[in-house]
């Protein structure tokens, strides 16, 4: 082999092997701040608790014991940069025999500071209104579920 084509030979493997290095380095870059944003997005925005026992949202229907809810989608806990609104769910809360409804006037006080709590029940519930339920089981993912308790804040 004479010398101008071992010149050219080496120049190509250092063309090649740059080219494969630096496209091994902006994928190891790119994998490298990916793990650091995901890192920084989850200490600015934890991700939900994998165990949640009350929801709130607007109240859809009372159809007898059942509760129609509106609540925003758990899992969609990430702002929205596209100005979008967050994913919504329907969810279905029974009411028990035991089940307390109580309401909450923050607009009225006693003494102490205490707010007013009034019992209520089924039929005197507002379509609307913001409500939260609470359950003794995980419903952060459950459609329909039995509740305790239900909650409504008036101010």
């Amino acid at each position: 082999m004479n010398k101008k084509t071992l010149t050219i030979l080496i120049v190509v493997i250092l063309i090649f092997g740059g080219a494969l290095g630096f496209l091994f380095g902006m994928q190891t870059g790119k994998q490298s701040a990916d793990e650091n944003l995901e890192n920084v997005v989850g200490l600015i925005f934890p991700k939900p608790a994998e165990e949640i026992f009350a929801l709130t949202g607007k109240l859809l229907a009372v159809n007898g014991a059942t509760l129609s809810i509106e609540i925003r989608d758990p899992d969609d806990y990430l702002p929205h940069v596209d100005g979008s609104e967050p994913a919504k769910e329907t969810r279905y809360a029974s009411l028990m025999t035991d089940t307390k409804i109580t309401l909450i006037n923050i607009g009225k006080l006693d003494a102490v500071g205490n707010p007013e709590m009034t019992s209520l029940k089924a039929d005197e519930l507002t379509i609307g209104e913001t409500i939260t339920v609470r359950s003794d089981t995980n419903i952060k993912d459950e459609k329909k579920f039995d509740v305790k308790e239900v909650e409504v804040v008036k101010y």
